[in-house]
């Protein structure tokens, strides 16, 4: 899942930039969706200064999940794991974008 995120917030940067400049438009960027799309909202605010408000429906409220348990065995934490090269990689793409 975090890849198709990653992925899709590199993409909603080139929509902005592509909207901003096909309608010539100079107004803050708003950003909303519904469940992944409300976190892509999310995650593209992040590194988007452009965007300055955002309308996430049904969104992840922490990506971390820290304490998170295994279904009926509340004593055993889940791994959070480590990233994956891909993940790594798109990490770097969205932390490197300022604009």
């Amino acid at each position: 899942m975090w890849p198709i995120l990653g992925q899709t917030t590199l993409d909603a940067l080139r929509i902005v930039d592509w909207a901003i400049e096909t309608h010539d438009l100079s107004s803050d960027v708003v950003a909303g969706g519904v469940s992944m799309g409300g976190d892509i909202s999310v995650a593209l605010a992040g590194v988007d200064p452009r965007v300055k408000r955002v309308a996430a429906l049904v969104a992840t409220p922490d990506w971390t999940r820290p304490g998170m348990t295994q279904v009926g065995r509340p004593e055993e934490l889940i791994d959070q794991g480590s990233p994956s090269p891909h993940g790594e990689w798109l990490d770097g793409g969205l932390s490197r974008r300022v604009i």
